[in-house]
This record gives C-alpha cells, sequence and structure tokens, in this order.
C-alpha cells in the first residue's frame, strides 16, 4: 500500500494557506495488548493564543503566540487523512 504522506502533507498546506495551520505528531507509545511499540499520530490545531484564551478564560495563560488544541489521534495515518479531508471541506471535525 502506498504512502499517504504526500496527500496528508497537500491538505496540510491548503489548510495553510486559508490561515488554518494543522501539525501531524508521531510519538511512539507501548501497547500492552500487542505487547510492542506503536506509532500513534496525533493532529493538533495551532491557535492564537488571544484567540484561545478569550474561549478558554479558565485556562493557564503562558507567553507565547500560538497554543496547540488536540483535534484528533490515532494510529492510523487514513484516520488523520480523513479527519482533516472533513476539516478542509468545513466540517471543522
Amino acid at each position: 500500500m502506498k504512502s499517504l504522506w504526500p496527500k496528508i502533507r497537500k491538505l496540510l498546506a491548503a489548510l495553510k494557506q486559508r490561515d488554518e495551520i494543522y501539525l501531524v505528531n508521531r510519538r511512539m507509545v507501548y501497547s500492552e495488548k500487542l505487547g510492542r511499540t506503536c506509532g500513534l499520530l496525533e493532529l493538533h490545531r495551532l491557535t492564537p493564543a488571544e484567540e484561545y484564551y478569550e474561549a478558554h478564560p479558565r485556562a493557564k495563560k503562558k507567553e507565547c503566540e500560538f497554543v496547540q488544541e488536540k483535534v484528533d489521534s490515532s494510529f492510523k495515518e487514513v484516520d488523520i487523512l480523513l479527519k482533516l479531508v472533513s476539516i478542509y471541506k468545513g466540517g471543522d471535525g
């Protein structure tokens, strides 16, 4: 099966042109069920700090330009791709 990363990167670039910045992070987690390490993909949205703190007044304020909000996480690239397509089409999650 071909990698879905080129499509994911293309969607991330298209969203960036609309001033919506998303990041995909990959980290390793240990699975008790499988008995080995697995790659977990996390989708984050970069929100301007002022906008984030207006929407979340109880959040602890930090000196930064952007705040990362976790949108989704999955073990499969296709789930992240489908989430990005949904966001791009206007479903916003």
